[in-house]
């Protein structure tokens, strides 16, 4: 990770791969875990 951080767009690209993470871990708990949020 040090030798990405001189360059410029290494926080936005990182960034987008965390957004992805996350994304793909909701859609994995409702598609495959059938789990939702709560509603109450």
């Amino acid at each position: 990770m040090a030798a990405h951080a001189a360059r410029p767009a290494a926080g936005r690209t990182y960034a987008a791969y965390g957004g992805v993470y996350i994304g793909v871990a909701i859609v994995w708990l409702w598609a495959v875990d059938r789990i939702r949020r709560p509603t109450a």
